[in-house]
């Protein structure tokens, strides 16, 4: 997925690469989110199965997700079944400790890995673990290299 970062105000050109992206323009045509918000597919760019190129829509201050939604089959991302959405993260955790807590909360979880910010301001407000709001807590923060 690049670019990582872009503009608020939208327009930016996001190209999607990977696999099983669609086999015609019209299944991903309005299915795609790029960190919660709606990016326009460019059929120029489209590529069946292997490519999109999508144009980013603006974001609101409480957009600020990391990862990218293709559904693929013409429902449109916010009504995709889960068995037709794909869901790209640009982080890529290699350990997470403890693996259980009470659901009450209040377990501190190590998470170990690449590309996890390079100030704590870029994680504040963006850590979920199994599908949960994490706070980071910024005495354990060790930035990345």
């Amino acid at each position: 997925i690049t670019p990582l970062r872009g503009p608020r105000e939208g327009g930016t050109l996001v190209t999607i690469r990977g696999e099983n992206l669609g086999l015609d323009f019209s299944e991903i045509q309005g299915n795609v989110r790029v960190a919660e918000v709606d990016c326009t597919p460019v059929r120029e760019g489209y590529i069946p199965a292997e490519q999109i190129v999508c144009e980013m829509a603006v974001a609101t201050p409480s957009q600020f997700a990391n990862y990218v939604e293709v559904c693929v089959g013409g429902v449109g991302v916010r009504e995709c079944p889960k068995e037709f959405r794909a869901v790209y993260s640009k982080y890529y955790y290699f350990v997470i400790t403890p693996l259980r807590g009470p659901r009450e909360g209040g377990t501190l979880v190590t998470i170990r890995g690449e590309n996890l910010g390079l100030d704590f301001s870029e994680i504040q407000g963006n850590v979920r673990v199994a599908e949960v709001d994490c706070t980071p807590v910024r005495e354990g923060y060790i930035p990345a290299e």
